[in-house]
Order: C-alpha cells, then sequence, then structure tokens
C-alpha cells in the first residue's frame, strides 16, 4: 500500500482534528496549495513565465507579492500550532522561510510505498509506529 508521511504523523488523532490539519497540508492541492501556487512557493524569486502565467496577479501585479507570500507565511505557522497543539513536532522550522517550507510540506504529502516510510520511521508497519510527543518549552 502506498502512504504519506502525514498519515504516520496524524495517527491517534481525533477524526476532526486529524480533518483539519489535512485540510490546511492540502495534500491533494485542492484549496491553498494549488499546484501553480506550490510551485511558486518552492521558488518565489522565480521569473519563469511557465510558472507565472497561471499566478496573474504575481506576474501583472508585482507588489502583491509580499502580502501574499505572508498569506502562506501566516499558513505555515498555523500548521505549525495545530501540531504543538496536539503535541507533534512542528513540521517547519522557520515558517518565513516559504521555500523550505514548501519543500517540507511537498514531502510530507507525497505518496510512496509504504515499505519506504516504514524504513524511514524505523517501524514494521504503520500500525507499530508511536508519533513522538512534543512538549513546547513556552
Amino acid at each position: 500500500m502506498d502512504r504519506c508521511k502525514l498519515e504516520y504523523i496524524l495517527k491517534y488523532l481525533d477524526i476532526p482534528d486529524r480533518k483539519e490539519m489535512i485540510r490546511l497540508v492540502d495534500p491533494y492541492g485542492d484549496y491553498a496549495f494549488k499546484k501553480d501556487v506550490s510551485r511558486f512557493l518552492v521558488d518565489p524569486e522565480t521569473t519563469d513565465e511557465e510558472v507565472l502565467q497561471n499566478l496573474p496577479l504575481l506576474q501583472y501585479f508585482p507588489e502583491e507579492k509580499e502580502p501574499f507570500l505572508n498569506e502562506y507565511i501566516d499558513l505555515y505557522k498555523q500548521i505549525n500550532d495545530m501540531c504543538i497543539k496536539h503535541n507533534r513536532v512542528p513540521f517547519f522550522k522557520d515558517p518565513t522561510n516559504v521555500a523550505e517550507c514548501e519543500k517540507t510540506r511537498l514531502d510530507l504529502v507525497k505518496i510512496v510505498p509504504e515499505e519506504i516510510l516504514n524504513a524511514f520511521f524505523g517501524v514494521d508497519s504503520i500500525r507499530d509506529y508511536e508519533p513522538p510527543k512534543y512538549k513546547c518549552d513556552k
């Protein structure tokens, strides 16, 4: 069976919380992280017309880039806050670094064979995985 890292990390969350986290992380690109937006976030300094052509707001109004990026910085922070709320290690080291955050998000939702994920998490099966608890120092 193929899975993603997010499935392992969200193990044992209540269904409403799991659904909310999945909606925020948007593994299928249905909400905030549409394919074109994701491609831009991986390289926010891009001038590649192929990337920008489906983001006319940014292509024709460069002054909108900072507010646009700030929306995603806030979203990455919100995802981290949700992780902390549920005692999970925050996904993003620095939510202001949108390129790294987006690469991390894409890695979390990448579908790969379960055997690879089991090796990554050091278990024989997702059933054996216990998400580590995160304690905030605040």
